[in-house]
């Protein structure tokens, strides 16, 4: 194992994630049925897991308008589903957890719109950025900003 090392420590660059080679990708509690994945998407809906309680506390109406998706009685497998996450009544349910749909088209507007979001969130800071800049230049003071400079704070390139 010959790497290098810079001042007794090792570049991030030339380290290997021994880890990576470890992990087994296993299936998550959240990770849907394929066939159900398809019955979903057939429907021309999109999915996500909500917070039950909350829903329910809420009158089973959620902020962003999904709604919990409900199997047809004959599109479960037997009286087992319970113990695989679909209740008696049809509802797919991990832990707290309630399988929500709503209208792709609709999802995908909420997408844009959160997206425009941020990018006009981000604009605004890169003016005040901006803005800070042209004000200390104005006052004269022999200051240098660094963007994207993470260091103590206080200027210092403490190790």
């Amino acid at each position: 194992m010959s790497k290098q090392v810079k001042s007794g420590k090792i570049p991030l660059s030339s380290k290997k994630n021994e880890a990576s080679d470890l992990f087994i990708e296993e299936e998550s509690i959240l990770s849907l049925d394929p066939e159900i994945k398809r019955e979903i998407e057939s429907q021309g809906l999109a999915f996500r897991w909500i917070n039950a309680g909350k829903y329910r506390a809420g009158g089973n109406f959620h902020k962003s308008g999904w709604r919990a998706y409900r199997r047809k009685a004959g599109e479960t497998q037997g009286s087992l589903d319970f113990n695989y996450g679909t209740s008696p009544e049809g509802y797919i349910i991990r832990n707290d957890l309630l399988l929500a749909v709503k209208p792709v088209e609709a999802h995908e507007r909420k997408l844009a719109q959160v997206r425009q979001k941020a990018e006009m969130m981000a604009g605004v800071e890169k003016r005040r950025a901006a803005e800070l800049k042209e004000h200390m230049k104005a006052a004269g003071l022999g200051t240098k900003v660094f963007e994207g400079y993470e260091g103590n704070g206080d200027g210092s390139d403490d190790e």
